[in-house]
């Protein structure tokens, strides 16, 4: 399934998980190596998460909106942390999507549609 540390981990070419607003490897330390379909060649990796991985995550999740500021913010202050996720998105919308362009879900989602 994975390597214990992939070659893209070395050269910084790696995904990571975010727990706690934190990157996170997976628990095992386990990685999968993303290859590009037009080409084969690896261009990155991402943890080999398992259900303990998810389990750790949603708890997080669960607790980051429950104790955290989130769920008590007002709608107006939300919706300007949203606006603002939306700025970050369209100002490194070139890099998303390259990503999303390289990567094989990314065509068997759209592949009907194209």
């Amino acid at each position: 399934m994975g390597t214990p540390f992939s070659r893209t981990v070395a050269e910084g070419a790696a995904f990571m998980n975010l727990i706690d607003g934190k990157p996170a490897d997976s628990l095992s330390g386990m990685r999968i190596d993303v290859a590009s379909p037009s080409d084969g060649k690896v261009f990155s990796s991402i943890p080999a998460s398992n259900a303990a991985d998810v389990d750790r995550a949603v708890r997080s999740a669960h607790e980051a909106f429950h104790e955290g500021p989130w769920s008590r913010m007002p709608a107006v202050e939300r919706g300007r942390c949203l606006t603002r996720l939306f700025q970050l998105v369209e100002k490194n919308g070139d890099e998303l999507a390259a990503l999303d362009r390289v990567t094989p879900a990314s065509r068997c989602g759209r592949a009907g549609r194209m």
